[in-house]
């Protein structure tokens, strides 16, 4: 759910699919942390159309009253917000290191990054 994944974002800086193990999951503190967050649907998001239906609007209470706040438009991946080649690499390593391993993992990157220079490109994954 979007409370979950907020949550582990807000305990553990990051939501990697380590995040979502049935173990995780079932994580006390993850359970104690999710009273804490609240969704509301955005009329202004909504009034935009289509344009905006993944913007999104972050609302943090501090224990001190401050109320911290951030925006974000449009999804990262797309045409207002491209993902650089460093961003790209990152989520491929996250994703596929779990399951192919580091050495695999960047022996397809390489050979990714070098595909318009091959005659023949075949499957990147045959290594």
């Amino acid at each position: 759910s979007v409370r979950y994944g907020l949550s582990v974002m807000a305990l553990d800086k990051q939501a990697p699919p380590a995040q979502f193990t049935p173990e995780r999951i079932r994580d006390q503190r993850v359970a104690d942390f999710l009273p804490r967050v609240e969704l509301r649907i955005s009329p202004e998001f909504d009034a935009a159309g289509a344009k905006l239906r993944l913007a999104s609007r972050l609302e943090v209470q501090c224990k001190d009253g401050r109320v911290l706040g951030d925006e974000t438009l449009y999804r990262k991946g797309s045409v207002e917000d491209p993902v650089s080649p460093a961003e790209l690499e990152d989520k491929f390593r996250n994703l596929a290191v779990p399951v192919i391993g580091k050495a695999k993992a960047e022996a397809c990157i390489e050979r990714i990054q070098t595909l318009e220079n091959k005659a023949k490109v075949g499957n990147p994954l045959d290594l």
